[in-house]
C-alpha cells in the first residue's frame, strides 16, 4: 500500500490517505505551507487500515530528509 502524507514543514501531518500500490498517483489538495510525502508501506486487510492511519496520525511525524520520507516518534 502507498501512504500520502499532508504535513507541515515541521512533519506533522494534517492527512493521511492510503491507495493500493501501484494505482494512480493520489491528487491531494494543499493549504499554504503544506507538503506531500508518499511512503510504502506493508499491505493491510481492510478492516486494519482505518485503526492504522489513525495511530500514524496521532503518534508519528514526517522526517523530513532531502532524499526521502520516512516516519519517526513524536517527541
Amino acid at each position: 500500500m502507498r501512504l500520502t502524507f499532508v504535513h507541515d514543514i515541521n512533519g506533522n501531518i494534517a492527512s493521511i490517505a492510503a491507495s493500493p500500490k501501484g494505482a494512480p498517483v493520489m491528487y491531494v489538495g494543499l493549504l499554504p505551507g503544506q507538503r506531500v510525502t508518499e511512503i510504502d508501506a506493508p499491505d493491510l486487510p481492510a478492516e486494519d487500515v482505518g485503526a492504522h492511519l489513525g495511530e500514524l496520525l496521532s503518534h508519528h511525524k514526517v522526517a523530513i530528509e532531502p532524499a526521502e520520507g520516512k516516519l519517526v516518534q513524536r517527541d
